[in-house]
């Protein structure tokens, strides 16, 4: 089904608990569309050792 999409060895999560995953990242993607927050230089510094942990992984 998804062959192609998702590297050899892959498992997907049994299906309830993809679907609550589904629906809280669509939450989270809805009431961030609703609220429009500022993007700021503070919160872009704030993020800055979180994606170098991240980019270092």
């Amino acid at each position: 089904m998804v062959g192609g999409l998702l590297p050899a060895g892959t498992t997907l999560p049994p299906a309830p608990h993809l679907l609550v995953v589904l629906l809280a990242i669509g939450a989270v993607v809805a009431a961030l569309r609703r609220r429009r927050p500022r993007v700021t230089a503070r919160r872009v510094l704030a993020l800055a050792p979180w994606m170098a942990l991240g980019s270092a992984a």
